[in-house]
């Protein structure tokens, strides 16, 4: 499920927010930019909205996205960019959730990271993120999914899949090595 909602619950926006257009909040796919109605757990998704320049002056400005779960905000970025007159962009940033849940998305237009004066009101949505299970032997029971870190004492985290008389391990860094061990 999700909701696209306005929230003006920060700073006061500036005078400039009828000459910027800041809107359609929306969360699409990493690789096709098609827009997602189903978001699950550790899946790549894209948090983007459109902004235009509807006034002469060049106008720089801060696109930020947070992101609050139950626990408070789990993510923070921003990017920043610059829009000639008339011209306009869809400045997007990517998040990966790590948990199921229900999460909320704001959305901000600032002149800059460090002052944060809203150039536009700011924008929201509603998410929540599934494809977890209690057991994830569910999915697939001749497997079971381990994750370990510095298994092999190279540094780098390693993932290892367990079956009765196989264990597979695969690094993520190097994905064409394969251990077996019978």
């Amino acid at each position: 499920m999700m909701e696209v909602a306005c929230d003006s619950t920060q700073r006061d926006v500036t005078s400039k927010t009828s000459l910027l257009s800041f809107q359609n909040p929306r969360v699409v796919d990493t690789l096709s930019g098609n827009p997602v109605n189903t978001i699950n757990v550790h899946q790549l998704v894209q948090i983007v909205a459109d902004v235009k320049n509807l006034q002469s002056p060049e106008q720089s400005f801060a696109y930020a996205v947070q992101i609050s779960g139950s626990n408070g905000i789990i993510n923070d970025q921003w990017i920043r960019g610059s829009l000639s007159t008339g011209s306009s962009f869809s400045p997007s940033l990517i998040w990966e959730p790590k948990s199921c849940g229900n999460f909320t998305v704001n959305l901000f237009l600032y002149d800059d990271i460090t002052n944060k004066n809203l150039l536009a009101t700011p924008l929201s949505l509603a998410l929540t993120v599934g494809g977890c299970t209690s057991d994830s032997s569910n999915q697939n029971k001749d497997y079971q999914r381990v994750t370990n870190n510095d298994l092999d004492g190279s540094g780098r985290d390693m993932y290892s899949m367990i079956r009765p008389k196989y264990v597979v391990q695969k690094s993520f860094k190097e994905a064409d090595k394969i251990l077996v061990i019978t």
